[in-house]
């Protein structure tokens, strides 16, 4: 047994060096169900807590998109996981191995709904109707997203940072207001010839947490080993639990977002609502820069300060 996995992960090594010369670097474990398997191990140690469960995101941008910002291919997603990306909360994981780091761009594959020669043009560069001004204004007042959700800096932390949102199609967006307990579907295969066999976006969850003393707290976790849980709450406060303190844990498949945006909102305000993140394409460093920072440190105090 040991033999044959030493043949292996020398086989991968050579694949590795093998395309190390060329354009684009495949994954040598890609197809392999084993390793989409050993991926959300590693996955689930040590992503979830900043991507979600099934890289729905969370405090991180989502992986179950066929796109990403630094890089679609396997060897972009490998690369951002190795070496992190620079100007982000993404830090690099140079401990995980060639295998590993294979294993887990296998499982980031397999969240998506559809294959990488599927990719099509940037969902954010169709135009679609609504006043995106009005629909800002209605994020950050009325709506009140910026509650849990930020842009750019500028919100809260319970749910997912939105500001790469346009990635999404409208139709996924409008979804997502109106009916957020409703998964996304799976993305149609190459060619437009029905569903790709992806598995469409994972139903949104919401850990439920009940102490000795009857309170009940609804949020997202954001990090748990045998003896304790982090979770951030739905008023967006971290909760540090002792588990032996708790009367119990559960999952519910439901979202935190309010289900009644149709009868809070009007018809149009959802429509500006749908604009205003169906343009929202990246992280705009200059504005989050400006964004003040908990306990008064400023960007610029940050960025020069020494070690």
């Amino acid at each position: 047994m040991k033999l044959v996995l030493a043949l292996s992960v020398l086989s991968v090594s050579v694949l590795i060096a093998q395309q190390s010369t060329s354009d684009t670097v495949r994954n040598p474990l890609a197809g392999d169900p084993a390793a989409v398997t050993a991926g959300q191990q590693v996955y689930n140690q040590t992503c979830q807590g900043c991507h979600g469960p099934a890289g729905q995101g969370d405090r991180a941008v989502a992986l179950n998109t066929p796109t990403f910002v630094q890089g679609s291919d396997d060897g972009d997603i490998f690369h951002s996981i190795r070496a992190g990306i620079p100007n982000s909360q993404m830090p690099p994981f140079p401990r995980l191995t060639d295998v590993q780091t294979w294993q887990l761009v296998s499982y980031i594959r397999s969240l998506q709904g559809a294959a990488p020669a599927a990719r099509a043009t940037s969902a954010s560069t169709i135009p679609v109707a609504g006043d995106v001004a009005a629909g800002e204004t209605t994020f950050f007042g009325r709506a009140g997203c910026s509650a849990c959700h930020e842009v750019n800096g500028r919100g809260g932390i319970t749910g997912p940072d939105l500001s790469a949102v346009g990635r999404l199609s409208a139709e996924a967006l409008r979804q997502k207001i109106v009916a957020p307990n409703t998964p996304l579907p799976a993305a149609p295969a190459a060619g437009g010839r029905g569903a790709g066999g992806g598995r469409g976006a994972p139903a949104p969850v919401t850990l439920v947490v009940k102490t000795q003393d009857g309170r009940e707290l609804r949020g997202v976790r954001r990090n748990e080993d045998n003896f304790s849980l982090q979770m951030v709450d739905a008023s967006g406060h971290l909760q540090l639990l002792d588990k032996a303190k708790l009367g119990s844990i559960a999952i519910e498949n439901k979202s935190l977002m309010p289900a009644d945006y149709t009868a809070r909102l009007s018809a149009a305000e959802v429509t500006n609502l749908v604009a205003y993140l169906h343009g929202l394409s990246g992280r705009d460093l200059n504005k989050t820069a400006s964004q003040p920072m908990s306990g008064g440190v400023t960007f610029d105090r940050l960025k020069n300060s020494k070690a």
